[in-house]
């Protein structure tokens, strides 16, 4: 039918377009360098950490059985000092715990810590003295690193937005491969089933 036959197209519509993205950013990775693109510098002094709470809600299914997925994350903002300058960095998101219901999850993400919810710990505390990283590179494509502020100085490894990017990428190309293969096999038929159909009804 039409309706098969439109469920099919919109498969290859979406699939396409995630799988040339997918391509084309894992192209762009290939001319991203952060050894290059960064420089690394020490110490950088920890200000403040500012927390926040974030939470999460999916649905999944198993054994014709729904769920709602629930997940508590602990987000800290760090602001650091290197060479005389104060910048703030990204976002660092840690999952504090994760439930899955069978109806809706009734839990909470308090800010403070309580009975049953401690907070995770920060990765650096204030007062403390890690490495950072200063950007170098004339033309850095600042869009495949995660900067928390207009220069991108970066207390988190670049490296690590760069794996992250390229996994992301990857996960675009799988999933608009499996769309692309799914509309590919049921668009042919159904178009065949429905000019059958038209060639039988048409009036002799």
């Amino acid at each position: 039918s039409i309706c098969v036959f439109v469920t099919f197209c919109i498969l290859l519509s979406v699939g396409v377009p995630l799988m040339v993205r997918g391509i084309a950013d894992s192209k762009n990775f290939e001319n991203i360098t952060p050894l290059t693109d960064f420089q690394r510098v020490s110490p950088c002094r920890i200000l403040r950490v500012e927390h926040a709470t974030a939470e999460e809600r999916y649905t999944s299914k198993e054994n014709d059985q729904e769920y709602e997925n629930y997940k508590c994350k602990d987000v800290y903002t760090y602001y650091f000092e290197v060479e005389g300058k104060e910048y703030k960095s990204r976002d660092e998101e840690k999952a504090r715990f994760e439930k899955r219901c069978r109806n809706q999850c009734s839990d909470s993400c308090p800010t403070e810590p309580e009975e049953g919810s401690q907070l995770e710990p920060t990765t650096y505390e204030v007062g403390s003295a890690p490495s950072c990283w200063k950007p170098v590179a004339e033309d850095l494509q600042s869009e495949f690193y995660k900067c928390g502020n207009d220069e991108c100085y970066k207390l988190f490894n670049p490296a690590d937005d760069v794996a992250d990017a390229e996994e992301q990428s990857e996960g675009m190309q799988a999933a608009g491969l499996v769309l692309v293969v799914l509309g590919g096999i049921g668009v042919i038929p159904s178009a065949i089933g429905m000019w059958c159909a038209c060639k039988i009804s048409r009036p002799r």
